[in-house]
């Protein structure tokens, strides 16, 4: 298949994609769904921040874009990209992203580790737009922002994301937005709920995702569960806390218990991570029963110590978990499941400026997920390059942003 005809059946499987979400009169539009989503799309991994910048790329750039659609006599405005992406529903959006991100997450899944059998970590994760909240707040409105929530950025609403991120493939699987006056579990909830999981696949999640709920829908659905018992399950980590600390003064040699250590090294400081598990979850009395799948339950310990004034700082948590007693892997998991601050979250702060955009509520969660989609295609990308500079190539580079650009539609995989 020559390029002009593989770009044609790209540009089909675009179309037919977001036709569903195009909720513009027809007749009366100018610009196609496709168009704005490819010259979006591209914008984005080109670097540009905002409409304006897409804008203009969209106009020096046309006669690239004709490579794509034949005819296009010009290019959207920065007001038709401001008000296609407001009025878009992010759920429809949302819902695209996800068949899309099974699509890509399964052609790059990871040999099963012989180990733990896990084929895919998903960490979950909350994250607040901070920019994002309604764009012109009344006086009243403002007040009551400031009495209701103390940390809102002086009075402004923000908007808060739950994703959930395939560590092993540097994916975001989707997000949940946390619904007005609730909090970030009902998005958990949600979230948990809504993706494609099953058998291989393990769940990380900080304290405040440790439910009686969600673990049973994680079960539910045959995947695994490392949770983090903190005092929102306080009768739960009073035990685990009494019982590990009684086996770890006992003989381990007819327990079924395990025990892991590992000493770091980083400029200015030393790290001691250790991990001791039980894997006897009757020892929980009847509390054991309120946990859906649950077989070990253990203690994580971290011990960072300052090489120059040998000052030292400790952290325990306490967990419960569907896997096995292997205090090895549970510790990589759990340092692995901050992957989801380092890959994504802070990939979208600094990289893509998400906090300081001006984008507002829908235009702004339809922006969020677009750059996701950039990220992940960016990660797998082989250049060896940082994904900033990567960016910038593919603004100069037409050869380079038409391989991702390929690359990113071929895996909506319409119609196939």
């Amino acid at each position: 298949m020559d390029s002009i005809s593989k770009k044609f059946l790209i540009m089909d499987n675009l179309a037919k994609a977001m036709e569903p979400l195009d909720t513009r009169v027809q007749g009366m539009v100018q610009h196609s769904t496709s168009t704005i989503f490819l010259i979006t799309l591209a914008g984005v991994f080109a670097k540009c921040q905002t409409w304006n910048e897409i804008a203009d790329y969209g106009k020096i750039k046309i006669d690239f874009f004709r490579s794509f659609i034949p005819g296009l006599e010009s290019t959207p405005s920065h007001d038709t990209f401001r008000r296609f992406f407001s009025i878009i529903n992010p759920d429809k959006l949302e819902s695209l992203y996800r068949e899309w991100a099974c699509c890509f997450s399964d052609s790059n899944l990871s040999d099963t580790d012989s180990s733990t059998s896990i084929k895919r970590h998903i960490a979950i994760d909350g994250k607040r737009m901070r920019s994002a909240g309604k764009e012109n707040l009344s006086i009243l409105s403002y007040i009551v922002n400031e009495i209701n929530n103390a940390d809102n950025d002086g009075g402004k609403a923000s908007v808060h994301i739950v994703s959930a991120y395939d560590v092993t493939n540097e994916v975001s699987l989707g997000q949940e937005r946390v619904p007005a006056k609730s909090n970030e579990i009902t998005a958990d909830k949600a979230l948990i709920e809504s993706l494609s999981i099953g058998k291989g696949d393990l769940i990380t999640m900080d304290a405040m995702g440790t439910q009686k709920e969600i673990a049973e829908t994680i079960f539910r659905k045959g995947a695994d569960y490392l949770l983090i018992v903190k005092d929102n399950q306080l009768l739960l980590r009073k035990e685990i806390e009494e019982i590990v600390g009684w086996n770890m003064l006992k003989k381990r040699e007819n327990r079924n218990d395990d025990v892991t250590i590992v000493d770091e090294k980083a400029h200015g400081y030393t790290v001691t991570r250790s991990c001791f598990t039980v894997q006897e979850k009757y020892m929980l009395g009847s509390m054991y029963r309120k946990w859906a799948g649950i077989k070990t339950f253990g203690v994580f310990n971290t011990i960072r110590k300052n090489k120059k004034t040998g000052e030292e700082t400790k952290d325990t948590q306490y967990f419960i978990t569907s896997l096995g007693k292997d205090a090895a892997s549970l510790i990589m998991h759990k340092r692995n499941h901050w992957q989801v601050e380092n890959g994504l979250h802070r990939m979208l702060d600094v990289e893509f400026r998400e906090d300081d955009s001006k984008k507002k509520m829908n235009s702004a969660i339809n922006y969020s997920i677009i750059t996701k989609m950039v990220t992940a295609v960016l990660k797998r990308n082989e250049k060896k390059i940082p994904i900033g500079r990567k960016r910038l190539m593919a603004g100069w580079d037409e050869n380079f942003m038409e391989k991702l650009i390929l690359e990113t539609i071929n895996f909506l995989n319409i119609g196939d």
